[in-house]
């Protein structure tokens, strides 16, 4: 068995018809897929359902520097000048 992959545009009718046609025949076997991984696919769904549900965190641009998550490199020692670590914690 050979396979073949056509990529054409779903708004044109033309195109839809020939996909149509082409399901018809007992020797073809239509594959829909739009070319993304199927586990990336279920992410962007489950993450769109959840926003639909309001599950979502807003944050106002000028507080994007006050995320909320751990800094290990302010402990690590990268910054190790306390002043820097006042001065960035400041902030």
């Amino acid at each position: 068995m050979s396979t073949i992959t056509l990529s054409y545009d779903a708004r044109n009718s033309s195109a839809k018809n020939l996909v149509n046609f082409l399901k018809t025949l007992d020797f073809v076997i239509v594959s829909d897929s739009d070319g993304y991984n199927d586990e990336f696919v279920k992410k962007i769904e489950k993450s769109k359902e959840e926003a639909k549900n309001g599950k979502v965190k807003t944050i106002k641009t000028e507080d994007l520097w006050k995320w909320n998550t751990p800094r290990p490199h302010l402990k690590t020692g990268i910054f190790g000048n306390e002043a820097v670590k006042k001065l960035l914690l400041k902030r």
